[in-house]
């Protein structure tokens, strides 16, 4: 739940996405080479890389959706959705933290 992983055919080549949530670090990898590695910090972030000779842009929002959107040059999208299951569990934690507070704010009305 803390470290997700995906792995993507970039010019035919296999790429290691890795983003570990408590740490908030972001690394790329291929065939053991580290390509890019960074702490994520602001909410949002738009990053342009250098991956096997090529330019991609990955773009991060993190609060409260938890979405990364990668692109060839900024024009056409490689992987709109690079961790799924990251992003389903912060929708999860953000509604059941609005329910959460809702019925906290109910119960103090009433009481």
């Amino acid at each position: 739940m803390l470290r997700h992983k995906r792995t993507l055919k970039l010019s035919n080549e296999d790429v290691k996405f890795q983003y570990n949530w408590l740490s908030g670090v972001l690394s790329v990898t291929h065939d053991g080479t580290t390509l890019y590695k960074k702490t994520l910090w602001k909410p949002y972030s738009k990053m342009k890389l250098e991956i096997l000779e090529e330019q991609y842009v990955l773009k991060v929002l993190l609060i409260p959706l938890s979405s990364f959107l990668l692109s060839r040059s900024g024009e056409n999208v490689v992987c709109s959705n690079l961790f799924p299951k990251l992003r389903r569990y912060s929708i999860i934690t953000f509604i059941v933290s609005i329910i959460k507070r809702l019925a906290l704010l109910l119960a103090a009305g009433f009481s």
